[in-house]
């Protein structure tokens, strides 16, 4: 059944009907044991007397059993014969014909927890053992539960047994609700209390001493409740705290009590000792507690630390501080206004812009008018501002506005402004800043007039730096011309001399005595070294030119290492020198272009050799970092070293140590510095590590991974008219017993020489036919022509620059006849730029070499290309 929630006044009227509902009770109760005295005590001449007496006290029972609203009943115990009276059927739900009238029937009308506890009272009762007091819960039919309280009495014979029990019935049910509302409105205050982080109390005025104090004072203060309530009030407040509650108290009491109800609760901030000695400071709200008759009884308190609270107070005081002085300071204008254009605020920059000496000047003026009519210099425009601005939904605006000075000149300004929620009076206003941009629109008006003339300038400019850029494109071209010319003029004649030197020591013209070879060594020994020179000022010219093309691909490491060291042993044999090679086991191969990694390495190995002395050694080192995915090569030596100061300068181009070392060794001081760039261009870096008189250690490393880093850049020559093998894409040479010569009484392979030059065609022919080839010589590529067309030949040795006809325009036409699409064609030339060998495997090319070459791999080369080519049809 739910607990109706009382207030106090409620629950003080529900007690009070309750007592005199049970002084009623008492009433009748007593009544009826006066009349059950006087029937026994009275004689039989006084029977009329007593029907009489019966008479009124029946009346007066049914007066105070109707204003008690109680109902009465009679149980004749020997008979179980129990009679109601009206009102005991309206208080337990009954009609007169559902009551058996039966003590058995009233027990089992009990709520079933309350028949056993009722059955063993009504026992106890009817044994003289207590008086018959008690609560029980009735159920009425249609479930509702009710709470009755029952008063009797029992009547005996002159045995003492047990014959009547006379009593009465009245419902308390709302007692018990107003009962337990009470409770849990003491409970829920308790609790409230007790647990409450503000520290309640209560103060009896006559004595100024505390009543009541929460738990929590000890929180607050240190001291516990007990403690508190045993020291007067005074000890509780600081001096000045008594002070203030001495002068304010009493005026209170003395309005409250006149009927001021305003007196009634007062707040204030006191500081309270705590029991440490600190001070804390409190907000308490007193409630002054009055009486029926209105006078003041005592004091209902709660006080509050309010440390936390003045703390954030300071922060706030501080921070208005700082935005006041911010806002005071700042150079741009800051502003607050109505719809209607009335100012609410203005900072000193404002005011200062618009030549007012002060912010309230400034707000006087304007507010006689409006800020439109009084600042703008076209008024009209605020309205439409305004409008935009409520449009935008609380978001700013920005505008270029015209304002008027209080001297009258006019200032172009920024105006940035939003509406918002103004936090003190709670209404929309026009929050904005205003940025003088007078100086800054001149200076663009200034801009403007000097852009006028810097666009002819910047035009004047870009057409002087076109013709620039034109004549740095021409140098270029005409450098890279120029290398062309002077590298197939300088191949051309070195071709002849390594030739004629390369068939003198063949002895092809006739035997030599020890001495003519001898010479015809040196001849070709020269010849290599100029041709190795040449080689490195037109490889870094390229690699300066940003034309450096790398063939990424898969790389034998043992492979490359030791045909690097087979290059240089000629030189170390010389020198007595000891080489040797070492491998990481774990290395085996990587990704990149071979000849230009075996130019590296054979670079290093040369310098290492050129700058030990006899009977020292070199070697080469291959490491692989696994975790950094490098491999290192290292190239060391015990040859003179370097000293400190000179290693920065060791990989600059044509740079060597110093003169005494340009006279002592050869070398254009080129060959480091292609080893640094074409490590570069492989991703990698160079290191070097060295002293003077103890040797150096070269270590190249580089990108170490199982793909390659770049896409590769070899050529393709044409398809080749036989699918079922292809051409070789490579003229790199073999060793001299490979290309051996036809067998006798075969049928001789037929070459035909193209080349405009008489020496270089009578060295190859004359090297050709000593190796059992029949030549055919052409001068140009229209003879070429002509002389293929009429007698296809087995191969093709094709220059490049040639009169009438060149090289690339012959091969090409070669290519478009279908009797000679298949024939190999090697381009052999004296150009050897970059871009050369691209050109004329494009042209259709089967391979390139560049002029000098060996004979011998030549040889090895032309031998390779016709074990290739496809058996006739």
């Amino acid at each position: 059944m739910p607990v109706p929630r009382l207030s106090c006044a409620q629950l003080v009227r529900e007690n009070q009907d309750l007592r005199a509902r049970l002084a009623q009770a008492e009433q009748a109760l007593e009544a009826m044991r006066s009349a059950k005295q006087q029937r026994a005590g009275d004689s039989q001449p006084a029977r009329l007397d007593e029907l009489g007496m019966l008479h009124r006290l029946a009346e007066r029972l049914d007066l105070a059993t109707r204003a008690a609203h109680m109902g009465v009943w009679d149980w004749d115990i020997r008979q179980n014969e129990l009679v109601w009276d009206d009102r005991m059927y309206a208080l337990y739900g009954l009609k007169r014909g559902d009551f058996a009238g039966a003590y058995e029937a009233w027990l089992y009308g009990l709520h079933p927890d309350d028949r056993a506890a009722s059955d063993a009272i009504s026992a106890q009762a009817r044994r003289g053992e207590c008086a018959y007091d008690t609560e029980f819960r009735v159920v009425w039919p249609d479930g509702s539960i009710h709470v009755l309280k029952a008063y009797g009495d029992v009547v005996r014979d002159a045995d003492g047994t047990p014959l009547r029990m006379i009593g009465v019935n009245f419902d308390i049910t709302e007692h018990k609700r107003a009962e337990e509302a009470l409770r849990e409105s003491e409970a829920r205050y308790r609790l409230i209390s007790e647990h409450s982080a503000d520290v309640i109390w209560t103060m009896d005025l006559a004595s100024f001493r505390f009543t009541y104090v929460s738990p929590s004072v000890q929180r607050l203060r240190g001291y516990t409740a007990e403690e508190v309530l045993a020291q007067p009030v005074a000890a509780s407040l600081t001096p000045e705290a008594n002070r203030e509650v001495a002068a304010n108290l009493a005026p209170r009491i003395a309005a409250f009590e006149a009927g001021d109800e305003s007196a009634r609760v007062y707040i204030t901030e006191i500081e309270q000792p705590r029991k440490d000695g600190s001070i804390v400071p409190t907000e308490v709200v007193t409630t002054l507690l009055s009486d029926a008759q209105g006078r003041v009884s005592g004091v209902l308190g709660v006080s509050r630390d309010i440390t936390a609270r003045r703390r954030i107070e300071a922060a706030l005081r501080e921070s208005e501080r700082r935005t006041r002085n911010l806002l005071e300071h700042v150079p741009i204008g800051m502003f607050q206004s109505t719809h209607d254009g009335r100012l609410i605020y203005v900072n000193p920059a404002y005011a200062a812009m618009m030549g007012y000496a002060s912010p309230e000047e400034l707000i006087e003026i304007v507010n006689q008018s409006s800020v439109a009519r009084a600042l703008y210099e076209d008024p009209a425009r605020h309205p439409l501002l305004v409008s935009e601005v409520e449009q935008a939904q609380g978001g700013w605006k920005m505008y270029e506005n015209r304002y008027r000075c209080k001297s009258g000149q006019i200032i172009d300004a920024i105006l940035t402004f939003s509406e918002r929620i103004d936090p003190i009076s709670g209404q929309p206003a026009l929050f904005g800043f205003v940025q003088d941009i007078t100086a800054r629109k001149r200076a663009e008006a200034a801009l403007l007039q000097v852009n006028e003339t810097l666009e002819q300038r910047v035009a004047d400019r870009t057409a002087d730096l076109l013709q620039a850029n034109a004549e740095l494109a021409r140098a270029g071209r005409l450098k890279d011309e120029f290398l062309a010319t002077m590298s197939h003029e300088l191949r051309t004649p070195l071709n002849a001399i390594l030739g004629r030197a390369e068939l003198l020591r063949e002895e092809l013209y006739g035997p030599l005595a020890p001495r003519q070879i001898g010479a015809v060594h040196g001849i070709e020994t020269s010849g290599r070294h100029l041709l190795a020179l040449i080689n490195d000022i037109l490889d870094l010219s390229s690699i300066e030119a940003g034309r450096l093309h790398l063939r990424i691909g898969p790389v034998a490491v043992e492979s490359v290492c030791q045909l690097s060291v087979h290059l240089v042993a000629e030189s170390a044999k010389a020198k007595q020198i000891a080489l040797s090679v070492t491998i990481d086991p774990q290395v085996a191969a990587l990704y990149a272009d071979e000849r230009r990694l075996t130019q590296i390495l054979v670079n290093l190995l040369a310098n290492a050799v050129k700058f030990t002395p006899g009977e020292g050694a070199v070697g080469l080192e291959v490491r692989g970092d696994a975790e950094r995915h490098t491999i290192t090569f290292t190239v060391w030596d015990t040859g003179i070293g370097i000293a400190e100061e000179n290693l920065p300068r060791l990989f600059q181009p044509f740079v060597q140590i110093d003169s005494g070392l340009n006279r002592q060794y050869e070398g254009t001081g080129l060959g480091l510095s292609l080893v640094r760039r074409l490590t570069e261009a492989h991703q990698g870096w160079v290191g070097v590590e060295s002293a003077l008189g103890y040797g150096s250690r070269f270590s190249v490393t580089l990108p170490w991974s199982a793909e390659p880093r770049a896409p590769t850049l070899a050529a393709t020559a044409p398809a080749s008219a036989c699918p079922q093998r292809a051409l070789r894409r490579s003229a790199a040479p073999l060793s001299t017993a490979q290309a051996t010569t036809p067998e006798a009484g075969a049928a001789r392979p037929r070459i035909l020489l193209v080349d405009d030059s008489t020496e270089h065609r009578q060295i190859i022919k004359d090297y050709l036919q000593a190796h059992g080839y029949a030549v055919r010589v052409a001068h140009n590529g229209l003879e070429a022509l002509a002389m293929a067309r009429e007698e296809p030949p087995a191969f093709v040795l094709m220059d490049i620059q040639m009169p009438k006809m060149d090289g690339l325009e012959a091969i090409r036409r070669l290519r478009d006849d279908a009797r000679l699409r298949a024939v190999p064609v090697l381009a052999l030339t004296a150009l050897a730029m970059p871009d050369d060998r691209k050109r004329c495997l494009d042209a259709g090319a089967t391979a390139y070499l560049s002029k000098p070459i060996r004979l011998q791999d030549l040889l090895a080369t032309i031998r390779a290309m016709l074990v290739e080519q496809c058996p006739a049809k």
